[in-house]
């Protein structure tokens, strides 16, 4: 049996919600991020909530379902205020060269990652260009126990300074003046 799911119940399942999009957008906005690197933008809607804030960033999206990345084109094309680089294929392909086209990391967003290894690798690739003033968000932190490990090995990373664990999302920070803490926030 062939199982069709319309565009409107492919959104309401894999879209960010809208008080995650807004703090998305208010975290980008506060640290006044200008390079952006977002793996699994979905349908667009995560990557036009960062991107909103200013028209003068760089945002790198890669996306690993071609089905998603083409309705992100279109979510792009119609709202996007900053042109979206939206690269498509596997992140492990993909993610050297979007390193490089990068001067440096402000701001990185995890959605929903499912395989513990290749996240593993994704975080410690990305650990090499961050500075004081980058920010991690991971979505899905607790969606399974392999991803709940995952989350557990990046607070007790030595780079990491602090995080905050809102759940089903976990905000990470590498600035060295702060102190070494986990909160855990009910959003």
């Amino acid at each position: 049996k062939i199982r069709r799911r319309t565009i409107g119940r492919i959104v309401e399942r894999e879209a960010i919600r809208p008080k995650h999009g807004a703090l998305l957008f208010r975290l980008a906005n506060y640290f006044k991020s200008k390079h952006i690197l977002q793996f699994g933008p979905s349908m667009g809607l995560s990557t036009l909530y960062l991107t909103s804030y200013a028209s003068d960033l760089k945002c790198i999206a890669l996306e690993n379902v071609p089905e998603f990345a083409s309705i992100a084109r279109i979510a792009f094309g119609k709202a996007a205020r900053n042109p979206v680089d939206l690269r498509v294929g596997s992140y492990k392909d993909l993610l050297p060269k979007a390193l490089k086209d990068m001067e440096q990391l402000d701001f990185v967003f995890f959605n929903t990652l499912y395989e513990q290894q290749n996240n593993i690798w994704l975080f410690e690739e990305c650990l090499k260009h961050v500075h004081g003033d980058t920010v991690f968000v991971f979505e899905g932190i607790k969606t399974s126990r392999k991803m709940r490990e995952f989350w557990r090995e990046v607070c007790c990373h030595p780079e990491v300074t602090v995080t905050i664990d809102l759940y089903s999302m976990g905000i990470v920070f590498f600035n060295k003046k702060l102190h070494k803490r986990d909160y855990i926030v009910y959003f």
